[in-house]
């Protein structure tokens, strides 16, 4: 089995942070195709892998799996040994409710606080939107942590799909706060920022701001 997944880049991809995250913390094999956004010829090499023309996309074979979460999904049935979702049936009623409630939600926070590893602590002024939707993630957070989180440090104790899915947010937490948080929220977001996945995939956005591929007017200001 020889998978490929098709990414854009680690500063900006926050779709393509989630299943990149998630088969390297589960240690599913895969080879890294990584087309840099924002080009010209972008959308035409995209195209060349992803039906939809965006990132990301996974390979394997002649099947092409092009959404994130179908991704996620694709992968579980793979692996069904890895345990990518909770094996408890309500935990992993609640993890599915999460992720989807991410994928297709939370449009503030996506538009106020672009992905941008490269920047940390910005201190930025928070808007209505982006706190509304903090508030909500915060209260799923906290509901999986207390109910199912007991057995580890993520969401559902051990690492999940969901926890995949929120970490761009945990990204963007970290690039635009500091914010008020309680000592769960804290506690998770420490335990995600130091997944070995997690700072491999920030070190790779730190090496694209350095070698130049950002110029001008900074990502965020």
């Amino acid at each position: 089995m020889s998978l490929t997944l098709i990414i854009g880049n680690k500063n900006l991809s926050s779709w393509s942070f989630r299943p990149w995250i998630l088969m390297t913390q589960f240690d599913i094999p895969f080879e890294e195709v990584m087309i840099r956004l924002d080009e010209p010829e972008s959308r035409a090499s995209i195209k060349t892998h992803s039906p939809s023309g965006l990132v990301p996309c996974l390979k394997d074979g002649d099947t092409a799996i092009w959404d994130s979460l179908a991704i996620a999904e694709y992968l579980s049935e793979l692996y069904p040994d890895r345990h990518l979702w909770p094996q408890d049936k309500a935990a992993r009623a609640l993890a599915r409710s999460m992720t989807c409630e991410m994928h297709s939600g939370f449009s503030a926070l996506r538009g106020g606080w672009p992905m941008d590893i490269a920047t940390k602590d910005a201190g930025v002024t928070v808007p209505w939107g982006v706190r509304r939707d903090l508030g909500r993630i915060f209260t799923l957070w906290t509901t999986a942590r207390e109910t199912h989180g007991s057995a580890g440090p993520f969401l559902f104790g051990a690492f999940s799909v969901a926890d995949a899915f929120f970490a761009p947010v945990v990204s963007r937490i970290r690039s635009f706060g500091p914010v008020p948080t309680t000592p769960v929220v804290r506690d998770y977001l420490d335990a995600m920022e130091a997944l070995p996945a997690f700072q491999k995939w920030a070190d790779g956005a730190l090496k694209e701001v350095a070698d130049g591929w950002y110029t001008g007017e900074p990502i965020y200001s």
